[in-house]
């Protein structure tokens, strides 16, 4: 039985435990996954074995591990284009996306946050974690589709609510509001808005000492997928993990496709890379957003 630790906020943690799920199960059918409320607590339980690996939101690693660490696998990417919720047409049918002239949107991060008011320049924000952004989303929903006589909200209190809010893909797949109608949900291709580095996949750390965990993850590491995170994660590393947005796509015929958003001098800079090889895609990219 091996154990595997992870910590994650709400959609965060399900999307990381279905993708444990899936991965694992395929493979190795002994062993199990633990909660923990606090990141360092997985890597305390590392340390002390309780248990064997962590499981984490690539997006969310750091491009430094703590010493004696090291990425044992990577799972496959998911769908991860960042994709604004939004609410059914009600009053402003005719703007786009529904919104109101003046929308309050939530954003998890403010390269997510300036990409988007490159789209609509009078968009005011409010940073919030992925899941406080979804449950907020759905209980708004629901207040938007409750008689005014039944709430103790005026009609100016829903109105002030947020209108929209940025989410990557990979944590709405099977959202119940968004099937059943609830929620509307508009997807912005990389060249609009480009996702965090590493969005759609979840890597398995262990200690770097353990053979026979590393081991243990060899048949689930998919090597595809290790070729374009390491163009994001080099980049994310050139910008010190912050204010960067990188998303590489390999195409059918083996060609490399960068895209990458940065906030330099405290201005949006963009870039778009094509080539046939992986080789100094990110250096590449670097000087473009800094040149």
């Amino acid at each position: 039985m091996i154990k595997i630790g992870f910590s994650a906020y709400n959609e965060e943690g399900k999307f990381i435990k279905n993708n444990y799920k899936r991965r694992i199960e395929r493979f190795h059918k002994t062993s199990e996954l633990l909660f923990y409320k606090q990141g360092h607590e997985c890597y305390e339980a590392l340390s002390n074995n309780d248990i064997k690996a962590i499981a984490v939101s690539l997006e969310n690693l750091p491009t430094t591990l703590p010493e004696g660490i090291t990425i044992a696998a990577l799972t496959g990417r998911t769908r991860c284009e960042v994709c604004l919720l939004t609410f059914p047409p009600k009053n402003y049918s005719d703007a786009l996306f529904n919104l109101p002239e003046n929308p309050l949107i939530w954003s998890p991060v403010d390269i997510i946050s300036l990409q988007f008011k490159e789209i609509i320049p009078t968009t005011t924000f409010k940073k919030a974690l992925i899941g406080e952004i979804i449950t907020e989303m759905e209980c708004v929903a629901d207040i938007r589709n409750t008689p005014l006589k039944d709430l103790d909200f005026t009609q100016h209190d829903i109105d002030e609510m947020l209108n929209g809010g940025l989410v990557s893909q990979t944590y709405l797949t099977g959202n119940h509001k968004i099937n059943d109608g609830n929620l509307d949900m508009v997807s912005f291709h990389p060249s609009e808005i480009t996702s965090l580095p590493g969005a759609g996949v979840v890597a398995f750390l262990a200690k770097a000492d353990d053979l026979e965990t590393r081991r243990f993850f060899k048949d689930i590491h998919n090597e595809e997928c290790g070729e374009i995170i390491n163009v994001e994660r080099k980049l994310k590393k050139m910008f010190n993990d912050k204010d960067i947005a990188a998303h590489c796509i390999k195409d059918e015929d083996g060609n490399y496709h960068l895209y990458a958003a940065a906030i330099v001098n405290g201005q949006l800079k963009r870039c778009q890379i094509s080539q046939s090889t992986f080789f100094e895609l990110a250096e590449k990219g670097y000087s473009y957003l800094v040149g």
